[in-house]
């Protein structure tokens, strides 16, 4: 599978964020989806399939740890084992603890691109 058919969701309320992380991703060849809200992204996650999830934990409307628990919960989702990371500037060992098993891995933010990339890469390949 190339890049092009790899679809990430960005789910990050930082619209501006948002944006530069779709931007990065797009530039190297992935194809990108973003939401800052956590109702919309699980209708996204509902209706299509992605090849990573990078999630913030504190979204309008909602939480991203709630979107971990619902995801993983749901074995018949279709995004049920979809690798993701976790992005968020507050994060502390006990809440990777908590989530060590549901998630592939978190970056602090404000989230270097470089690292950024080679994180998917190494989640989902080239």
């Amino acid at each position: 599978m190339s890049k092009s058919e790899k679809t990430i969701l960005v789910v990050e309320d930082n619209a501006e964020l948002r944006n530069l992380i779709m931007l990065k991703l797009s530039r190297e060849g992935y194809g990108v989806q973003g939401t800052g809200k956590a109702p919309e992204a699980r209708a996204k996650l509902l209706n299509q399939k992605y090849s990573l999830v990078l999630l913030d934990l504190r979204l309008q409307h909602g939480s991203g740890e709630s979107i971990i628990e619902w995801l993983r919960a749901d074995k018949q989702a279709p995004n049920h084992h979809t690798p993701i990371l976790v992005m968020s500037g507050h994060l502390d060992n006990e809440l990777i603890g908590r989530f060590a098993n549901q998630i592939n891995g978190a970056l602090l933010k404000p989230v270097e691109g470089e690292e950024l990339i080679h994180r998917v890469k190494a989640l989902i390949g080239e």
